[in-house]
């Protein structure tokens, strides 16, 4: 690096360096400091008057709501009412209402921003790792891979009210997803 010209602040220079090892995952959290530190010192924010794009970190359906997918907003500013297209399936989606959810209860937002984490209701075909953002910039982040099941069995109640018991059932249980 010195014959660069390249001076780290180890040896009194201005050019921050950080031992990292993707192999064995040596310095990663070091690295993510630095790169936080750095992002605040040049004063670095997402561009919020972009189409907004991010990734499905978990999508449902929710008994009272409908379809509901939870996003990480990593830039630009996403609407209520916005069309956001789905590379992942190819299709475009209409996101009905913004939610903050905090614990149990919700906060209707008319915006979100790079960096929260909301939930959409609207996406009807969206899944759990797909990307969300504009058609015209479009991009496709890394999918979430899940590990195959090793037992399956289906329930299949046999009248409405029992049906009506085990959607109470798996709605009492959905909220209770560890964070």
């Amino acid at each position: 690096l010195l014959q660069h010209e390249i001076v780290v602040e180890a040896m009194s220079g201005d050019v921050q360096d950080v031992e990292v090892s993707a192999k064995t995952g040596l310095g990663l959290d070091d690295l993510l400091e630095a790169i936080a530190l750095q992002a605040e010192l040049l004063e670095l924010r997402a561009n919020p008057n972009r189409a907004a794009s991010g990734a499905v970190i978990e999508a449902k359906l929710d008994v009272g709501r409908g379809p509901v997918a939870t996003v990480l907003v990593q830039n630009g500013t996403l609407r209520k009412g916005d069309k956001v297209w789905n590379p992942d399936r190819g299709l475009e989606e209409r996101v009905t209402r913004v939610y903050r959810m905090h614990a149990n209860r919700k906060e209707a937002l008319e915006e979100a921003l790079a960096g929260d984490v909301v939930a959409l209701v609207g996406p009807k075909r969206t899944v759990t790792g797909d990307t969300l953002g504009p058609r015209e910039d479009a991009i496709t982040l890394e999918h979430i891979r899940f590990p195959e099941p090793v037992i399956s069995a289906a329930i299949e109640p046999k009248t409405q009210a029992d049906l009506d018991k085990l959607g109470m059932e798996i709605e009492s249980n959905g909220s209770m997803t560890p964070e």
